[in-house]
């Protein structure tokens, strides 16, 4: 685990430490990496300097993509305090008549009483909702408060399952979380639990974000990454038909 990180024009050095002892590992160029990165190290012993050469981090097992059952749909950045609404209503018209029975809800929605009214006629529906920065400064935020008998109010980051498939649901994402099995994005946090809960211990096999506006939906790694823009610039609702992993724009 990285410990300390030092920087110079052309080096870094790394204070690294296991459950024995720490070292020093120089580089003789820059490294990008953060305090309590967990890494393995390929290194050089030359007399009492260890010298490092390459980095990886746990990273994500080459699979097969798990298959499950039903199609679950995925929105994120409402922005209901500033977006136009009329898109949005359209949409919930549209998946009130659908068969697809889940929907995700990957933060930033802006506005939780008017959400609660415009879903009011998807009863049938189960829907999972995760803050966004917008919602809550802090990370990770813990669930809000929406008074709904079909709205399952989850903390960002957090793991659901959906018919044989496990979602990843965290706000803003890097595929570098993945790499390193951890869920940090560089934020502090005012919380402190016992257990730390942005060690991502289980391979998720979708991944719902947003943040960044930008739709946008690929695979890596057997994950299908799914972010599907926002109601402020392209709002573009993404369908996973689970038995065979592949997607639509609702």
């Amino acid at each position: 685990m990285i410990h300390e990180v030092k920087k110079e024009a052309d080096r870094t050095t790394l204070v690294v430490e296991d459950l024995t002892k720490k070292e020093e590992v120089i580089f003789l160029r820059p490294v990008d990496v953060d305090i309590d990165d967990v890494v393995i190290i390929t290194c050089r012993k030359q007399g009492n300097v260890i010298y490092g050469e390459r980095i990886e981090y746990p990273g994500i097992p080459l699979r097969q993509p798990t298959k499950g059952y039903g199609k679950v749909c995925i929105i994120s950045d409402l922005h209901l305090d500033e977006a136009p609404l009329g898109e949005f209503e359209k949409f919930v018209k549209k998946f009130s008549n659908s068969d697809i029975k889940y929907l995700i809800v990957a933060g930033d929605i802006g506005d939780c009483e008017k959400f609660k009214k415009m879903i009011s006629d998807l009863e049938d529906k189960i829907i999972f909702v995760i803050p966004g920065n917008k919602d809550c400064s802090d990370y990770p935020a813990l669930p809000l408060k929406i008074d709904s008998d079909n709205v399952v109010s989850l903390s960002n980051p957090s793991m659901i399952e959906i018919n044989g498939i496990k979602f990843l649901l965290i706000h803003k994402f890097t595929v570098e979380m993945l790499e390193k099995r951890y869920l940090n994005i560089g934020d502090k946090t005012r919380f402190i639990f016992e257990k730390d809960y942005l060690v991502l211990e289980h391979v998720p096999d979708v991944v719902a974000f947003g943040h960044t506006h930008a739709p946008n939906v690929m695979n890596y790694k057997s994950i299908t990454l799914v972010n599907p823009g926002s109601l402020l610039s392209e709002f573009k609702p993404v369908v996973l038909d689970l038995s065979t992993r592949e997607y639509s724009m609702f």
